[in-house]
This record gives structure tokens, sequence and C-alpha cells, in this order.
């Protein structure tokens, strides 16, 4: 089975990978290349592990954006996601992000 931090750290690179892709984005949608960005997880909350999943079972993570900070130099986010296999709901929680580009 997957552990319960697989679960996590797979929440949290979803989260990322939604608020985070704004670093590689100009404003007219032309791609920045060579961009290096370092994601935290700064806090978790009302986490749910309810099942875990058999590994090599295809498991669906989706992610709402509940709030967004943005500054010049980094994002300070909170996300609501839930990750499921199939029709069981496996993983809960509000997750919050520090994003920041390196420099």
């Amino acid at each position: 089975f997957l552990a319960e931090v697989g679960l996590i750290e797979n929440a949290a690179q979803t989260c990322s990978s939604i608020v985070g892709q704004s670093f590689f984005l100009e404003g007219n949608y032309a791609t920045r290349e060579e961009v290096k960005v370092l994601g935290v997880i700064s806090g978790i909350k009302k986490a749910s592990v309810c099942e875990l999943p058999k590994v090599g079972s295809p498991i669906c993570t989706s992610a709402v954006l509940s709030s967004r900070f943005d500054t010049d130099e980094y994002i300070i986010c909170t996300m609501s996601c839930v990750t499921s296999c199939e029709e069981t709901k496996l993983f809960e929680a509000e997750i919050n992000l520090f994003i920041q580009e390196k420099r």
C-alpha cells in the first residue's frame, strides 16, 4: 500500500503545479524557460486519510484554490484537495503552500 505520506506528497505536488504554473508563463502566455521554483508545505489542516491505495492502483487528485496572496517575491496559498481511487475517497485536506522563484 502507498503510505500516508505518499498521499500527502501527491496532494502537495498537485497543488503546487496548479499555483506554481504562474511562474512559468509571461503575461502573453509565452513560456518562460529555465525557471527554478521552490515550494514548501507550510501547513496542513483538516487532513483525513480514509483508505490507502494498493501499489500500482491509479489515483486521481483534484485541488481547488481557497485563498492566494501574491507578492513580487513569493506566493502563499491555501488549497483544498481530494485524492480518490475510482469511486473510493482516499484522502482529503487543506494544504498551505509557500512558493518562491529561485533567482
